[in-house]
């Protein structure tokens, strides 16, 4: 199976003044979603995992995921 990373985002409204990434705003989403990421290397196409570099870049946004009422 190829390593893969689920996305979990919400969409406000924007907001002059607000950072457009950043902590959760506390106003409600127009939507949330989840997508899921497949990391491949440039050369080949072929999946790849991440780093720890890439771990420790992305860490101040990991969060619990989404739990969502129904999943297919």
């Amino acid at each position: 199976m190829a390593p893969r990373s689920k996305l979990c985002y919400a969409v406000h409204a924007w907001v002059p003044g607000i950072d457009r990434i950043g902590p959760a705003l506390e106003s409600d989403p127009y939507t949330v979603a989840a997508t899921t990421l497949v990391m491949v290397t440039t050369e080949t196409g072929a999946p790849t995992r991440l780093t720890p570099e890439q771990r420790a870049a992305w860490a101040p946004f990991v969060d619990d995921p989404l739990r969502f009422r129904h999943r297919r």
